[in-house]
């Protein structure tokens, strides 16, 4: 009953709009025409591709038009509701897609099925819940767009409290922005009161398909995690109406320039320090073999005591003790091993035995905080030599 009154009320709105040249349905290709059609625009579509075509109130140009869905009013009275149509009132050729209180992107006949969406009422952020990609982005950034600027301080030292993990995404996320309100299922199959069309039974294959894809675990992804980057950088969080928090990773990017710049820094300094300490170590390695050579009478170039040799000392740095592991040739008659400061003066010597492994210990308590160098000396030539550092 309800097909057959609505049956008479479409015919009756057909005749009715064929009368006036406002809707028509062409005989030949049931081609439905809503609007009024001139002259210039009735061989618009000489390919036949369009089963229905709206022109706009602008004749010929077919400028203007706008379908209304739902709830439509004058904008005067606060309406425009829901509606497609061309942006503008001119020949634009692009799509206005409006919702005066916002735009969803849904599939799968369920109004919970959200793939992106804009609502004023979550502020003026658009949300996609699903993966983007793209062969570029580019964000405002003009200096004409800016004020306040500042320099980024301390960029390394905030950097390290930051804390990359790896993770998969929990297998709701996708659904997690469910604003709509309620479901909204379109049972095609009920509603045929079988099992429906070839079509319709795989489109539901490949819905169920897609939700059975979404339930699973995704693939391990790589970040941050929010509410961690928000004790060190809080303006690069930000919170939904949800609470749920996102974090703006590219806001990141010249927070690691600065910190670059400042590792740069060290590192320029830290390499000044060594070569420094190299110039210092050759000196001082120099006035190890004048002084041996003045005090012994050998010539401390001499390979002769190449079977004995110093292991490094550990710990090293050290703060309190620290042992210095040698080994002597069993033929080697004496054995000492010297400590030398950073000016070249020897300040602590150590007579070991020969014929094979030992150690000596040190105590850091007798020296001062520093650099040193030790060797290790076999019957009046140098074997080995090394450094160690003592902090306090």
């Amino acid at each position: 009953m309800k097909t057959n009154i609505l049956s008479i009320v479409l015919a009756s709105t057909l005749i009715a709009g064929t009368a006036s040249a406002q809707i028509k349905v062409t005989s030949a290709t049931g081609k439905v025409k809503v609007g009024l059609e001139t002259p210039a625009n009735i061989a618009q579509d000489p390919l036949d591709a369009l089963r229905m075509h709206v022109f706009g109130p602008n004749g010929d140009l077919r400028t203007g038009v706008k379908v209304a869905l739902g709830d439509f009013g004058s904008y005067p009275s606060g309406g425009w509701n829901v509606f497609l149509g061309e942006y503008g009132d001119d020949d634009s050729d692009q799509l206005w897609l409006h919702g005066k209180r916002g735009t969803y992107l849904t599939y799968g006949g369920q109004a919970d099925h959200i793939i992106g969406y804009y609502d004023i009422t979550q502020g003026n952020v658009f949300h996609f819940n699903c993966d983007v990609y793209s062969y570029g982005v580019a964000l405002a950034s003009d200096a004409r767009f800016k004020t306040n600027v500042e320099n980024i301080s301390s960029a390394l030292e905030q950097l390290k409290k930051l804390r990359g993990v790896s993770y998969n995404l929990l297998p709701h996320v996708l659904n997690i922005a469910n604003k709509s309100g309620g479901s909204q299922t379109g049972n095609t199959e009920a509603k045929a009161g079988g099992m429906g069309t070839e079509k319709e039974r795989k489109d539901k294959a490949l819905l169920a398909q897609m939700q059975k894809d979404q339930d699973q675990t995704g693939p391990k992804r790589l970040g941050l995690i929010a509410q961690e980057v928000e004790k060190v950088f809080p303006e690069l969080v930000k919170k939904d109406s949800s609470n749920y928090l996102y974090v703006d990773y590219i806001g990141l990017i010249p927070v690691m320039i600065e910190g670059i710049k400042e590792q740069e820094e060290l590192i320029e300094v830290q390499n000044a320090k060594i070569k420094e300490l190299e110039s210092r170590l050759n000196s001082v390695e120099g006035k190890m073999i004048g002084w041996f050579n003045e005090n012994n009478g050998t010539d401390m170039t001499d390979p002769k005591a190449a079977n004995s040799y110093l292991f490094q000392n550990n710990p090293n740095p050290f703060n309190s003790t620290t042992e210095i592991t040698y080994y002597v040739a069993s033929n080697i008659k004496t054995a000492t091993i010297h400590i030398f400061d950073m000016q070249g003066n020897m300040i602590k010597s150590y007579p070991v035995k020969g014929n094979g492994k030992g150690q000596v210990s040190i105590n850091g308590s007798e020296l001062k905080a520093g650099m040193y160098i030790y060797n290790l000396v076999v019957d009046g030539q140098e074997a080995d030599v090394k450094r160690m550092t003592l902090i306090k």
